[in-house]
């Protein structure tokens, strides 16, 4: 996964991708490389890879918040409205005071009023 994140540093991303997916398959209990490849897919627009990756993270880690949160972001960009909102509640449940909570905060006071 060190290679992988060098590559994504250098904003190579197919090359971070293919590091990181390799070390999945090594290691597919790593939350982290999940993470990083949901981060890939997302930033490429490539949703539904992204929500695969996200989710696998949240299910080896179920306590670790980064994950709930680019998962209800994915599912807003998706227009997937109940499913964000289910992740960005359960990210504000386990992170109340986390930088991004009053963005998180709003983005859920509008999908309240789209409803």
């Amino acid at each position: 996964a060190g290679i992988g994140e060098c590559y994504l540093e250098m904003q190579d991303f197919e090359k971070a991708q293919s590091y990181f997916e390799q070390s999945i398959e090594a290691y597919p209990e790593n939350e982290i490389l999940a993470y990083n490849v949901g981060e890939i897919y997302f930033s490429n627009q490539k949703i539904d890879e992204a929500i695969q990756y996200f989710t696998i993270s949240t299910q080896v880690m179920p306590d670790w918040p980064p994950p709930y949160l680019k998962l209800g972001y994915v599912y807003l960009n998706k227009g997937d409205y109940g499913n964000a909102e289910v992740n960005f509640k359960k990210f504000l449940e386990m992170n109340p005071n986390s930088p991004e909570a009053p963005t998180v905060q709003n983005i859920l006071d509008y999908i309240a009023k789209i409803k």
